[in-house]
C-alpha cells in the first residue's frame, strides 16, 4: 500500500535565527528511520522527497498546513514485528536514490552557511521532486532522499510560497528559496530574489493506492 501521510517529526537543518534577517526562515528534513537493520525488518517505511522550507523557526509539524511524506506498507505482513519480504526491494527499485547532487545555490558567508542541492535522478523516467539542504559544502548522502517514477506524478499548478530572499549583501549570493505546492511543500532554490526556479513542480497523482506482490515489477518503470 502506498499512502501520503502527515509527517509529524522533523530534524532542523538550518535557520537564520540570530542573523538579524528581516524574515525568519528555517529548513528541515523529515525524520525517517535511519538504521538499515531496522528498516529491513519493518513492514512500513517512509521515503523523503526533499528538505522542507518554512517561514519562522518552528517545526513544519506545527504549521497550519500539514506536510506529507509517502508511506509504503506491506499489507501481507500481519504482525508489526514481522519482517517484510518485499520492502527493501520496493523502496530501492521503485523509489531509488539520486545518482548524484549538483549545487543549485549556496551562501558560504551566512552563519551557518547554506548549500542547496539539486538531485540527479537515475533516469528520465524518475523525478527528483525537491531539493536537499546542508550546512557544509559536502553533498547529502545519496540515501537522504528518494526519486519518484513520473507515472506517479502530475504537474503541480499551485503557486510556490516564497520563504526567504537574499539580496547578496556582505559578499553573499543573491537568491531565494521557495516551498512547492501545499501537498508536498518541498524546498526549491532560485538564483533570483523574486522569481521561483524554472524546475517543474510536481504532486502525487493519488494520495492512496495498492499493488499486489505479483505486480511489484510493474511499478518499476521500464526503459
Amino acid at each position: 500500500k502506498f499512502k501520503l501521510k502527515a509527517q509529524k517529526s522533523f530534524n532542523i537543518v538550518w535557520s537564520n535565527k540570530g542573523s538579524g534577517a528581516h524574515a525568519e526562515s528555517s529548513i528541515w528534513v523529515p525524520e525517517l528511520e535511519t538504521n538499515p537493520l531496522l528498516k529491513s525488518k519493518k513492514a512500513t517505511q517512509r521515503v523523503c522527497f526533499g528538505s522542507i522550507a518554512v517561514q519562522g523557526y518552528e517545526s513544519p509539524s506545527k504549521s497550519k498546513t500539514e506536510v506529507f511524506s509517502l508511506e509504503i506498507t506491506d499489507t501481507a505482513v500481519q504482525h508489526s514485528l514481522s519482517s517484510s519480504e518485499f520492502m527493501t526491494a520496493v523502496v530501492e527499485q521503485v523509489f531509488p536514490p539520486p545518482l548524484r547532487y549538483r549545487l543549485a545555490w549556496h551562501d558560504a558567508h551566512c552563519k551557518p552557511p547554506l548549500y542547496i542541492w539539486r538531485a540527479v535522478p537515475p533516469s528520465p523516467l524518475f523525478v527528483a521532486v525537491g531539493m536537499m539542504a546542508t550546512t557544509s559544502e559536502e553533498p547529502p548522502e545519496l540515501t537522504a532522499m528518494s526519486c519518484v517514477p513520473r507515472r506517479f506524478l502530475m504537474q503541480d499548478t499551485d503557486e510556490p510560497l516564497n520563504v526567504w530572499r537574499h539580496g547578496g549583501q556582505v559578499g553573499g549570493r543573491a537568491g531565494s528559496f521557495w516551498a512547492s505546492g501545499p501537498q508536498l511543500q518541498t524546498l526549491f532554490a532560485s538564483q533570483h530574489q523574486e522569481k521561483p526556479p524554472p524546475e517543474q513542480r510536481w504532486r502525487v497523482v493519488s494520495d492512496r493506492w495498492f499493488a499486489d506482490p505479483d505486480q511489484l515489477h510493474d511499478l518499476v518503470p521500464q526503459p
